[in-house]
């Protein structure tokens, strides 16, 4: 749709979820249900009697107010700067939903948390939520669904795990196949054990797709994916919580999944942290001020 808007007016700028799509990120389906987000633009009134012609009803355009900043160009159509387009991000969508946004720029684009912050520095209540999304954001989530179930986990205060961890750790293979995870999670007791977690998002895709699938029948894909854990407790996982993403979305079945696996849970007054060291990640370069 905003390629079609385009095409009837060139001076269109346009910004939040619809310029972070245009930009190539992912961006979960239920951002775009407020309709089209432009930059507000009182140079080119036209623009708005394009749009409310061309609306009928079918979708809401919501306007953006524009300071002026510089502007980019992806897929044919006018779009805010990377910085700017995470920042509109963080300020119109739950952080559940711009976490997604921000993981994917992080990973294709080449911005900087120095320009967020500066992009976001006169916009009232930007600084709260950039700086949160900042400490969270991490662009080793290798697809949406990752980074939304992230989301929750931080969301209802679990434990964070480290993010796409290879099997065997020492890089030889061995008698083993490499085998990567999606979440992992150390965790040590009171009494100085410790006990490894993995969890894996699973999807239909999974099953399914052709391109996923490689010509296996669901059975052998069953079997391969036992062969894959039996392969993993013997690289001394203690235990592998798997999940599918309505599971996710619907929260409490997620939420007992990890509970009954033993990943700490932290409630009001205390903070949710990474069981690993923080990562140190070269676009991330927060600023400390």
């Amino acid at each position: 749709m905003a390629k079609a808007l385009c095409i009837l007016d060139a001076d269109l700028i346009f910004a939040g979820p619809t310029a972070a799509q245009l930009y190539g990120w992912e961006v979960p389906f239920s951002a775009h249900r407020r309709g089209l987000f432009t930059v507000c633009s009182s140079a080119h009134p036209a623009s708005r009697a394009s749009i409310v012609q061309l609306n009928k009803g079918a979708w809401r355009v919501i306007p953006i107010a524009s300071d002026g900043e510089h502007i980019d160009e992806r897929n044919g159509c006018h779009v805010t700067q990377a910085a700017r387009t995470l920042v509109d991000c963080a300020l119109l969508l739950p952080f559940v939903l711009a976490l997604v946004v921000w993981d994917s720029a992080f990973r294709l684009t080449q911005v900087s948390a120095t320009d967020v912050l500066r992009a976001g520095q006169r916009l009232r209540g930007a600084r709260e939520r950039i700086d949160r999304l900042l400490e969270y954001t991490d662009p080793r989530s290798d697809n949406g669904g990752e980074s939304f179930t992230r989301a929750v986990m931080i969301e209802q205060g679990f434990q964070i795990p480290e993010l796409q961890v290879w099997y065997p750790e020492n890089g030889n293979s061995g008698a083993h196949r490499r085998i990567r995870v999606d979440f992992r999670w150390k965790i040590v007791g009171r009494d100085g054990s410790q006990r490894v977690v993995v969890g894996e998002l699973d999807g239909r895709e999974k099953y399914e797709n052709p391109e996923m699938t490689h010509g296996r029948s669901a059975i052998h894909v069953a079997h391969d994916e036992s062969q894959r854990e039996r392969e993993l407790y013997d690289c001394h996982v203690d235990t592998i919580v798997r999940f599918d993403f309505s599971e996710v979305k619907a929260r409490q079945p997620f939420i007992t999944k990890l509970m009954k696996a033993g990943i700490p849970r932290f409630y009001r007054g205390e903070r949710n942290k990474r069981c690993a060291e923080t990562v140190v990640f070269p676009h991330i370069d927060k600023v400390n001020e």
